[in-house]
């Protein structure tokens, strides 16, 4: 799964040594039905194929995800990061696990809701986020944790660092200084 699902389990493996978190557009429960079709759609041969064979991730998926226009520049760093296909491999593999880890993730939000709920949270949200619905996500978020603070970002689309720096970085320092 990915890297707050990871950070989560982690958290919950020693949460005396957690003082507090910062989540963004992530779940930590089994997946919707939205997110079983994204990953029955994205782990097809075919698409596989463009995300390993034509980088649709870097090409496609990226931009999209993103308010602004990526420069030049920073779409050449993206491509290099990702410019062989065995680079793309996971990639590639995220939208396998979704469905995969569905017993992970229940065992990971009963964790979750048992040993983090009392922890200072931030939530910075991107409430322009297609693949994330602000609307049912956030509210579940809020409701597993006592002590939470939510971080709306108007404009911000999925890849919300790269539409936002100055306010998560704002956010983070205003709730944890």
């Amino acid at each position: 799964m990915g890297r707050a699902d990871r950070g989560l389990s982690v958290a919950c493996s020693d949460p005396d040594r957690v003082s507090g978190l910062i989540l963004g557009n992530t779940w930590f429960w089994p997946p919707d039905r939205r997110a079983r079709i994204f990953s029955l759609v994205m782990s097809s041969p075919p698409m596989q194929r463009a995300i390993l064979k034509r980088n649709m991730f870097v090409e496609r998926i990226l931009p999209s995800g993103i308010s602004r226009k990526l420069s030049t520049e920073e779409m050449e760093h993206y491509r290099a990061v990702q410019s062989r296909p065995e680079d793309r491999v996971g990639v590639a593999e995220l939208p396998k696990q979704i469905v995969k880890a569905k017993p992970f993730l229940g065992a990971l939000e009963q964790d979750v809701r048992g040993k983090l709920a009392g922890k200072r949270t931030l939530i910075t949200f991107p409430m322009r986020d297609r693949a994330f619905a602000a609307k049912t996500v956030v509210p579940r978020m809020r409701e597993a944790f006592l002590n939470v603070q939510v971080t709306e970002l108007p404009t911000a689309k999925h890849f919300f660092v790269e539409d936002a720096p100055h306010d998560v970085a704002a956010a983070i320092r205003d709730r944890f200084e």
